[in-house]
């Protein structure tokens, strides 16, 4: 149970990080990162295009790892 209750909290964790990155991040910074010739430049700026599904699906993560930790304690 308590292995569960970790792996629950790293993952709801993770997931929050990734939701604020995404919606504190300007457009300026990623074009910033992009013009620099980085990957992950590259990578933010078309997960950045549809924002709308990026979140999405760190919410749906996010909620399913939620929901599952909670049934299991």
């Amino acid at each position: 149970i308590l292995l569960v209750a970790v792996i629950v909290v790293v993952t709801s964790f993770i997931s929050s990080l990734l939701e604020a990155a995404f919606l504190s991040t300007s457009a300026a910074q990623v074009a910033i990162l992009e013009k620099d010739g980085s990957r992950a430049g590259r990578l933010f700026s078309k997960l950045k295009e549809n924002i709308d599904r990026s979140i999405s699906a760190i919410l749906m993560m996010n909620t399913l790892i939620n929901t599952l930790g909670s049934a299991s304690i």
